[in-house]
């Protein structure tokens, strides 16, 4: 099992959530299905 914490306490950006979420590991091709939805 794996646990993301995200906890932008002073505000962050939609670019750098994608960013964070690709440099972690996310796969590329959910992230843009999910954008696009």
């Amino acid at each position: 099992m794996k646990i993301l914490l995200f906890d932008p306490f002073n505000g962050i950006a939609g670019d750098m959530i994608i960013g964070a979420l690709l440099a972690a590991g996310a796969d590329s091709e959910a992230v843009s299905s999910v954008m696009s939805s």
